[in-house]
């Protein structure tokens, strides 16, 4: 077993069952799905499976060259917020008018995401000003995604339509049995 871990650290071990074990879950979670047909399922799987292989290669990497503290530089800031407000304001627009969410919609919302981190990871010690900054961009980020989901779509609140289902239990109440409404 000492063999097995190559150093005094006692958790090696947990590290690597953790760091293998993340990956092939979000293989499996991404793969699953389009193996049994259902390709969305696949696209929501993706939400966490990206992070789930990225955070163990990123951390192995980090663990392996440890990285000196990035320079703090406000400029960049400037440029992220410009950026963001940019993708918002487009985000904002297809939304509107456009049916339904699209690709270029997750891709503006993945790059507003990218805009707070990067903001995050540059800002260093910078005063409340910064910091106020990144929390009403990820508070505008958040509300962007709500409208673009719950609000979007009538009266759908979550992924359940309250319309249809109002009317599978009131066809429950009324008939007292599951039957045809229910197609079963």
């Amino acid at each position: 077993m000492k063999a097995f871990l190559k150093d005094n650290n006692r958790f090696a071990l947990t590290e690597k069952a953790v760091f293998y074990l993340l990956i092939i879950l979000a293989v499996g979670g991404m793969t699953v799905p389009i193996l049994l047909g259902n390709y969305h399922l696949s696209l929501l799987g993706s939400y966490l499976g990206i992070p789930m292989i990225l955070a163990p290669v990123i951390w192995h990497k980090i663990k392996k060259n440890p990285v000196e503290t990035i320079a703090p530089k406000p400029e960049l800031g400037y440029v992220f917020c410009i950026i963001f407000f940019l993708c918002y304001s487009v985000s904002i627009l297809l939304l509107r008018f456009l049916p339904v969410r699209s690709i270029g919609y997750y891709f503006l919302v993945t790059v507003m995401g990218l805009c707070i981190l990067g903001q995050i990871i540059f800002s260093g010690e910078s005063g409340n000003k910064a910091r106020t900054v990144i929390l009403i961009q990820t508070i505008l980020l958040v509300l962007n995604i709500i409208w673009g989901v719950n609000l979007k779509y009538y009266f759908f609140i979550g992924r359940t339509d309250i319309i249809h289902h109002s009317w599978l239990a009131q066809n429950l109440i009324n008939t007292g049995h599951i039957g045809e409404f229910f197609q079963i």
